[in-house]
């Protein structure tokens, strides 16, 4: 994916109300190309596993500093 690419979906996802839905992860799949569709895949298990996020989070904090 090139960074304009990139930039473009950043964008997008900021600004189209078609992508207002929290709590999913927008995939575009294998198509890293203009105008391919975003979509949100089911998450899995794992993904959806309170303990493991707050891990994470805490993990990120200590990166950070926090």
């Amino acid at each position: 994916m090139t960074q304009s690419l990139a930039g473009e979906r950043v964008t997008e996802m900021a600004c189209d109300p078609a992508f207002a839905q929290s709590g999913v992860h927008w995939n575009w799949g294998n198509r890293q190309r203009p105008g391919a569709v975003g979509f949100a895949p089911s998450l899995s298990a794992a993904a959806q596993d309170d303990s493991r996020a707050a891990r994470l989070w805490s993990l990120d904090a200590g990166l950070v500093g926090d």
